[in-house]
């Protein structure tokens, strides 16, 4: 049987080592983070920015945009009682929005 020099052993037990870490949760002041709650997180960002788009149109005056980008939100968060409220709001707006031009 082969002899394994030590620097051998020492690669593979950080080989092994990464393998292991990669795996197993991170922990950040506290808070665990797995690979699931890390895709969670950044689908919260994704989310947040998608409704500060939103309510950037809304008060621009571009309800028609700001009422899409709603309904893109409610696809992943059918339940968000904020966004239907926003959407029913700004819905109505625009319906009187084309009453008066019309």
């Amino acid at each position: 049987m082969q002899r394994l020099s030590r620097k051998r052993i020492f690669l593979s037990a950080v080989l092994i080592l990464l393998v292991f870490s990669s795996c197993m949760p991170q922990k950040n002041a506290g808070i665990v983070k797995t690979p699931v709650d890390r895709a969670r997180m950044e689908a919260d960002r994704t989310l947040l920015k998608s409704e500060q788009r939103a309510l950037d149109e809304y008060r621009k005056g571009n309800l028609a945009e700001a009422i899409r980008i709603w309904k893109s939100i409610l696809e992943f968060d059918p339940n968000n009682a904020d966004i239907i409220k926003a959407i029913d709001t700004a819905t109505i707006q625009l319906k009187n929005l084309q009453q008066k031009r019309d």
